[in-house]
């Protein structure tokens, strides 16, 4: 085969008996010598400058002292020892050591590692299992509670002088709890069982009645007392709603025997927390019997005062005093007053915890 290339050389000097089919044989025509000097140069330039196509390989050192370009594949079998480190543009590292690379690359270490000083760029909040909450922002002065892995739930710091109370699941924001408290209501509303609270002490006085109109012969009749009743729940759950009732007092009758209204009734009863409701009824008008209120599902109760005749006594509740106080009757007018009865004072409800 005829040798046009120095890969086809053989490392055996008797077997290069041709250079390109030039006869470089024993006993060759001198003419041949100098033909193939000149094949061999022109072999060699075209391995220098890769037109031959061969493969290139370095048994020892190869020390390159200038600049290189490599346009091919170029596999390294041994060290590759650079007096100085690639740059990052010619697709190095620009350094010599592990940490300034990563420098020079912006990149951190694997694992445990101390030089990260900043994230930026992230799209997605990290997730409490990566490491973070799950969330971009947090509302200031809020506080957080655990839960799980996924984002923290939060606390608002609510009320001025709330703290952080337990309720048996979770953490919330309520009043402090100083020993006996309690809410009095004097008009119809909405009670919240307080954090932390599961039985209250409840209780009620319906409104009183009012007194009869006299005419021109009788005095009115008085009207009757407001219930009283007292009733204990227990097994509540804390932040539920109970709906409170207080009754109103009964209006005075006109002049000329108009009968005085019954009291307005007071009551707690369901709202979002299920209870069995305590009701006490009205004292009864003047003119219309002048009874005294009574009360339904109490743990106890008194009912209230019926009137003691026309003009002397109105009935009163447990909690009323003479002309006054919660759930007091209201008097009937004298006759030849041309005055209407008094309307009777209204009840009040008071839950303690």
């Amino acid at each position: 085969m005829a040798k046009t290339k120095i890969s086809e050389f053989d490392s055996t000097p008797a077997n290069n008996t041709d250079i390109d089919s030039i006869n470089i044989a024993e006993g060759c025509a001198p003419s041949g010598i100098n033909n193939a000097i000149r094949e061999l140069m022109s072999q060699l330039k075209d391995q220098q400058t890769g037109a031959s196509g061969d493969n290139f390989t370095v048994g020892g050192n190869f020390a390159v002292t200038g600049s290189s370009a490599f346009t091919g594949a170029t596999t390294f079998t041994g060290a590759v020892v650079m007096s100085t480190a690639l740059a990052v543009a010619s697709g190095g590292t620009g350094a010599s050591t592990a940490g300034n690379a990563r420098t020079n690359l912006s990149a951190a270490s694997s694992g445990a590692n101390s030089d990260i000083t900043s994230i930026t760029g992230l799209t997605t909040p990290l997730t409490v299992a990566q490491g973070g909450i799950g969330a971009a922002t947090l509302t200031a002065n809020n506080v957080l509670l655990g839960n799980g892995t996924s984002s923290p739930q939060v606390v608002a710091p609510s009320t001025s002088g709330n703290v952080l109370t337990s309720n048996g699941t979770t953490w919330v924001s309520s009043t402090p709890n100083l020993g006996a408290r309690g809410q009095v209501f004097t008009s119809t509303g909405t009670f919240t069982i307080p954090a932390g609270i599961t039985a209250i002490k409840v209780t009620l006085v319906s409104g009183g009645g009012g007194g009869q109109g006299g005419n021109g012969n009788d005095d009115g009749a008085d009207g009757g007392g407001g219930a009283y009743a007292v009733t204990y729940y227990s097994g509540l759950t804390p932040l539920n709603t109970l709906s409170v009732t207080v009754g109103a007092g009964g209006a005075g009758g006109a002049y000329n025997n108009g009968v005085g209204a019954t009291g307005g009734s007071s009551s707690i009863a369901s709202g979002t927390q299920s209870i069995t409701s305590t009701t006490c009824t009205g004292g009864v008008g003047g003119g219309n019997g002048s009874g005294g209120g009574t009360a339904t599902g109490a743990s106890y109760s008194i009912a209230g005062d019926a009137a003691d005749g026309n003009t002397s006594t109105p009935g009163k509740s447990y909690l009323a005093n003479r002309n006054s106080g919660y759930g007091y009757g209201g008097s009937g007018s004298a006759y030849g007053s041309s005055q209407s009865g008094t309307a009777g004072t209204a009840g009040i409800v008071i839950v303690e915890w």
